[in-house]
């Protein structure tokens, strides 16, 4: 039963950020004003990702597809950022889940730490560009909660040693990545 259910989220994350991206494509690059040819464009878009995506894909859960699925959703919400029709607690509340789940997607792959240190820079960028520095704190804590309590969790077992010589003492990525290019000049 919990691969069958863990496949049946895969398939749930799937569809999910199909339509997601449909929505993000059709929101940036298409004006339809009749709610018929949205909706029936929103879902030709999203059929069409989703059955592209499911069979580039072994169907089993693994920790690429949820941090794809929470940087998705957390893209789609950054998006209402640029929205001139919602206040600006809305936007704040936006912004804080978006980068909530963009935390959430660093730590389920170390992949999304990058996107998530970029996203997090140019939301700070713009909040310093609209002199919004009081809500910043509130939006940059509230979004960085899974890293506090991921940091909070290592201290309190006495592991965070034991993480940081996980995370650098292995040197593939420099020797192979890096030392055997220079090497082959």
């Amino acid at each position: 039963p919990l691969v069958i259910s863990g496949r049946i989220f895969v398939l749930f994350q799937f569809f999910l950020f199909s339509f997601l991206w449909a929505y993000v494509l059709i929101k940036n690059f298409l004006s339809l004003k009749s709610k018929i040819k949205y909706a029936i464009t929103l879902s030709l878009i999203g059929i069409s990702i989703f059955v592209l995506n499911v069979n580039t894909y072994h169907l089993y859960p693994w920790t690429t597809i949820d941090g794809i699925f929470c940087s998705m959703i957390g893209f789609s919400l950054l998006i209402k950022l640029f929205s001139a029709r919602i206040s600006f607690i809305k936007k704040d509340f936006y912004v804080s889940i978006a980068l909530f789940l963009f935390s959430l997607s660093a730590l389920s792959k170390q992949n999304f730490v990058f996107l998530t240190a970029i996203i997090f820079l140019y939301i700070i960028t713009f909040y310093i560009k609209e002199k919004r520095l009081k809500v910043l704190p509130i939006v940059i804590i509230t979004g960085g909660l899974p890293f506090i309590i991921y940091l909070t969790m290592l201290f309190s077992t006495d592991s965070f040693q034991y993480f940081i010589q996980q995370m650098t003492g292995r040197t593939e990525l420099f020797e192979t990545g890096f030392l055997c290019y220079v090497k082959s000049f």
